[in-house]
């Protein structure tokens, strides 16, 4: 061993009670383990959130939902499209749950904006 890691490991032999590890002698388990111990410490505080299970969606909302996705670029291909547009709004004012569909689904967002930027004049 060189004489610095001697010096490190018999620092921590004499029982001084130090926990200091240096840097170079920690393994990369034992940093892991540190920090899920420190994320595991802080997840316990008042006031920190956990993640919460996504909301119940109710069949419908998931139904237009995905005549939604599965519709054309273009909202000029159907009055059927635009309806279904027209319905999605009224139910996102209305449904939270909505939400998360939108951004479980990638790619929905760049759709609505690109179908949406169609139907609404001046934007």
């Amino acid at each position: 061993m060189a004489q610095g890691a001697q010096t490190h490991l018999s620092y921590h032999r004499r029982g001084s009670g130090a926990h200091h590890v240096h840097p170079q002698a920690q393994h990369p388990h034992q940093a892991l383990h540190r920090a899920l111990a420190c994320s595991k410490q802080n997840s316990n505080r008042p006031g920190v959130m956990t993640a919460a299970d996504p909301p119940a969606i109710p069949p419908e909302v998931e139904a237009l939902f995905m005549q939604v996705t599965l519709m054309p670029q273009s909202p000029r291909s159907s009055n059927e499209a635009r309806d279904t547009l027209f319905l999605f709004h009224d139910m996102l004012n209305k449904e939270s749950s909505a939400m998360h569909l939108i951004g479980s689904h990638p790619g929905t967002i760049a759709k609505l904006t690109s179908v949406l930027s169609e139907m609404v004049p001046g934007t």
